[in-house]
């Protein structure tokens, strides 16, 4: 099972058609978890139309990796977890497939990342950051590589495997992966 978790607060401009997208997907047996930091607007009433899981948090406690960090290890299910911001839209019925293929195929995979692509309305700043930090081309990268691609700016879509060699620090989200794991990126192929 893969689980899907995904922290909102103030998210009904984006959830309704980021759900639909991911009960589009190719991927069936897929768990949805929303944890939500109290939001004012109708989030938890668009959760609750598509039947998904939510947890709410108080606002004042959330952290985007203590945030995720608890939705991992306390309530998801899963063998493979795929976060997602609140604002990722996949790009097509096959993304979370093509996002998980490298932890499918190759049990050295510790953990994966999906490219983001700026919506159309976005600032000349956020279109920027996007294509700077998620690459046209996919690239492999071993332990040694582990402190420039697990940082902040991949935090939107990582995939971990739940085994023991792979932990999450309560805290700080960080991901600790064994010498032997690789980590991959793939690019779906959408534009």
């Amino acid at each position: 099972m893969v689980s899907v978790v995904i922290p909102t607060y103030n998210a009904s401009p984006y959830l309704d058609a980021q759900l639909k997208a991911l009960r589009a997907q190719t991927v069936k047996d897929l768990e949805i978890l929303v944890i939500d930091s109290s939001s004012s607007d109708e989030t938890l009433d668009i959760a609750k139309q598509h039947a998904i899981q939510t947890v709410i948090i108080p606002k004042r406690e959330f952290d985007h990796g203590g945030t995720r960090t608890l939705a991992g290890k306390t309530r998801s299910v899963g063998d493979i977890l795929v976060y997602l911001t609140q604002d990722a839209l996949p790009c097509d019925d096959r993304a979370i497939e093509t996002l998980i293929q490298p932890l499918v195929a190759e049990q050295k995979c510790g953990a994966a990342f999906g490219r983001q692509i700026p919506c159309q309305n976005a600032t000349p700043f956020a279109q920027h950051l996007r294509l700077f930090n998620y690459p046209q081309q996919s690239y492999t990268r071993t332990y040694a590589d582990r402190t420039a691609l697990v940082s902040g700016r991949h935090s939107a879509q990582i995939l971990l495997r739940r085994i023991g060699e792979i932990r999450l620090r309560p805290l700080g989200g960080s991901l600790k992966i064994s010498s032997s794991r690789k980590i991959y990126m793939y690019v779906p192929e959408c534009s």
